[in-house]
This record gives C-alpha cells, sequence and structure tokens, in this order.
C-alpha cells in the first residue's frame, strides 16, 4: 500500500532531491515558455505580413502580454 507523506515525514536527502527535482522542472518550464513568446512573435509577424499585404493595412500593433516576455504567461495569446 502506498502511503502518502507530507514535508515532515521526508528525510533531508528526500528533501533534498525534491527541491533539485523542482528546480529543473522549473527550469525547462522556462525554456518552453521562452520558445512559446519566440514562436508568437512569429506568428504575429506572419499575421501583420498578411494583413498589410492582403488587407492593406497601414498599421498593425501587438497589445496585451506579448508586448514583454515579462507579462507573458503559459495562459498568453496573440493580441494584434
Amino acid at each position: 500500500m502506498f502511503k502518502i507523506k507530507t514535508v515532515r515525514d521526508l528525510s533531508l536527502e528526500e528533501m533534498a532531491q525534491y527541491r533539485q527535482s523542482y528546480k529543473e522542472r522549473e527550469k525547462q518550464k522556462k525554456l518552453k515558455l521562452g520558445e512559446r513568446y519566440r514562436e508568437a512573435w512569429e506568428t504575429a509577424r506572419k499575421a501583420a505580413e498578411i494583413l498589410y499585404g492582403r488587407y492593406r493595412a497601414k498599421k498593425v500593433a501587438i497589445f496585451g502580454s506579448l508586448r514583454s516576455d515579462k507579462l507573458f504567461n503559459e495562459w498568453s495569446d496573440i493580441d494584434i
């Protein structure tokens, strides 16, 4: 039978292992978010090209969380 442990039940080694795996998960999450941010900008640029070329838009602007990588998060979308 599997016993659920709380923080108080963890040994120092288990706690160190948990901290290390948490740091690694956060690092990977940050890398994926950075890649998603770059992909979102590329998509926005392509959309702007279409708006300028096909629809003769005079001005295309980005707003919302795509304005800054500090604002961009896992739930962000592309606001044009």
